[in-house]
C-alpha cells in the first residue's frame, strides 16, 4: 500500500494534478482518495489501490510512449516566420517600429525567439494585464541590457537605459504589446529613438487601439515611425504544410485534412502541434503507422470543448 501511495503522490506532484482531477482519471471520489493519501481511509482500501495501481500504469505507458514516439522540430523557418523576421531585421537596420498582429498561434512569438537567438542585441519584454506600467517595460530592458535599476525611479531608469542603448543599434521586441498604453509606446518611442528598433507583437488591438479616435493625436508620432505594419490572421497553407512535413509526415490526405482545419482553431500551428503530438501517440499506442484517422480523433478530442 505505502509504495503504491508513495507512487501516486510523485506522480501527481509532477503532473500537477489536483486530489478531484486524479481521483476522477482514477474514477472514485476525491474523498476516498485524500483518505488513501493521508492514511485516514477507514474502509477496505485494496479496491481503491488496486485502481490506483492501474492509474500508474496507464501514466507510465503514456509518458514511454510520448517518450518513443515524439520528436518534436526545433525551429521551422515557415513562410509566415520569414516575413516576421524580416520585418523585425528591417526595423533593426534602420531604428524604425514595425509590428505583426492579429492571429494566434501563427509563430509569432516562436519567430521573435528564434529572431534573437540569431541576432545580437534582440531584447523581448513580453507585456501582460499585470505587467503594462512604465516601470515593468523599463525594468525588464535594463535587466536586459544588464543593468541593476532596483530602486532607481523611472526617469533615472530611462536615463541608464539610453544610454546603454546608444550604439548598440538592436531590437526591442515587444509581445503581447496590445496591453500597453499610448503613454507607455510613446515613452519607448522616445527612449529608442535613433538607438534601436522596435517590434510589436500581439493581437488585433494593437492595431485598433492605437487607431483608435481618442488615440489617433497620440500616437500619430508612433505611426509615422511605423515601417510595413503586417496583419497576419491565420497561418497560411504553406505554413501548414512546411509545419506538418517537418514532423516527418508525408500523407497527403493528413496534409489536406491539416489544411481545412487549423485555420478555424483558436490556437492555430500551437493546435495543430497537440494534434500531431496525440496522433503519433495513438499510433505508437496501436502499433501502427499514423494516420488520417488518428489525426481526425486527436483533432475531436482536443477541440471538443470549444466547438
Amino acid at each position: 500500500m505505502n509504495q503504491i501511495i508513495e507512487q501516486v503522490k510523485q506522480l501527481q506532484e509532477a503532473s500537477g494534478l489536483s486530489n478531484r482531477q486524479l481521483a476522477k482519471q482514477a474514477g472514485f471520489s476525491d474523498g476516498i482518495l485524500s483518505g488513501l493519501l493521508k492514511g485516514t481511509y477507514p474502509g477496505n482500501s485494496q479496491k481503491y489501490l488496486d485502481m490506483l495501481q492501474v492509474w500508474i500504469s496507464t501514466q507510465s505507458e503514456f509518458k514511454a510512449s510520448l517518450k518513443q514516439t515524439l520528436t518534436e522540430p526545433n525551429f521551422i523557418e515557415l513562410p509566415t516566420a520569414k516575413r516576421i523576421m524580416n520585418l523585425m531585421s528591417t526595423a533593426q537596420t534602420l531604428s524604425r517600429w514595425s509590428m505583426a498582429y492579429e492571429g494566434s498561434g501563427v509563430g509569432k512569438t516562436v519567430a521573435a525567439n528564434e529572431y534573437q537567438r540569431t541576432h545580437s542585441n534582440v531584447w523581448i519584454i513580453t507585456a501582460s494585464a499585470f505587467c503594462k506600467t512604465s516601470r515593468f517595460v523599463l525594468g525588464e530592458l535594463g535587466e536586459c541590457l544588464g543593468l541593476r535599476t532596483q530602486g532607481m525611479t523611472v526617469a533615472r531608469m530611462s536615463q541608464s537605459i539610453a544610454k546603454e542603448l546608444d550604439g548598440a543599434k538592436g531590437l526591442i521586441v515587444i509581445d503581447e504589446a496590445q496591453y500597453l498604453s499610448d503613454d507607455v509606446l510613446n515613452g519607448l518611442r522616445i527612449l529608442a529613438e535613433g538607438k534601436a528598433g522596435v517590434m510589436l507583437l500581439g493581437n488585433d488591438m494593437v492595431r485598433t487601439r492605437m487607431s483608435a479616435t481618442r488615440s489617433k493625436i497620440n500616437m500619430k508620432p508612433v505611426w509615422s515611425r511605423i515601417i510595413h505594419p503586417a496583419r497576419i490572421a491565420e497561418a497560411s497553407s504553406d505554413d501548414i504544410e512546411a509545419y506538418v512535413t517537418a514532423w516527418g509526415i508525408k500523407d497527403k490526405d493528413m496534409i489536406g485534412y491539416a489544411k481545412k482545419v487549423t485555420p478555424n482553431t483558436n490556437g492555430q500551428l500551437r493546435t495543430l502541434g497537440d494534434v500531431i503530438k496525440l496522433s503519433l501517440s495513438m499510433a505508437h499506442s496501436s502499433g501502427c503507422d499514423v494516420s488520417l484517422i488518428h489525426m481526425k480523433q486527436s483533432f475531436d478530442y482536443l477541440t471538443a470543448s470549444i466547438k
